[in-house]
């Protein structure tokens, strides 16, 4: 098989440029030629897979502060508390473990009023319906 290669290359190499070329050129020029191939599809099958784990890892955003989701820290956790409620966040408790995290937060409103809502972690948003369709049609969804 790699005799055959060699007579092959060797005959196109001659037809192409006219000239007398020993196999050893022949198939250095053929396999360099494929080592191109083989480097250049590497290389581009090495761009698309960091393009795609770009876009896997790349985290969506609360709506409302732009806060990375899931949140996982206090200081976000405040941040979408006081957006959504338009108040003070006086209170985080983180319930929960493993898949399943919800933080009860406690809002003091501008009126005085202290509201006790559980937000899921994993959504930003609150886990009862009434609220959570209050926060949907403030936020214009």
């Amino acid at each position: 098989m790699a005799r055959a290669f060699n007579r092959i290359t060797t005959a196109a190499h001659k037809v192409i440029t006219g000239n007398r070329v020993s196999s050893v050129q022949a198939l250095d020029s053929a396999y360099s030629h494929r080592w191109r191939l083989w480097w250049s599809a590497i290389g581009l099958a090495l761009v698309v897979s960091l393009a795609s784990v770009t876009t896997a890892t790349a985290q969506t955003n609360h709506p409302c502060p732009g806060v990375a989701l899931p949140l996982t820290e206090e200081r976000a956790v405040v941040q979408v508390g006081e957006c959504l409620f338009q108040g003070r966040v006086v209170k985080v408790d983180r319930l929960g473990n493993g898949n399943q995290v919800v933080f009860r937060v406690r809002v003091l409103s501008s009126d005085g009023r202290v509201r006790n809502i559980d937000l899921d972690a994993a959504t930003g948003l609150p886990t009862d319906p009434a609220i959570l369709e209050e926060v949907n049609a403030a936020l214009g969804r």
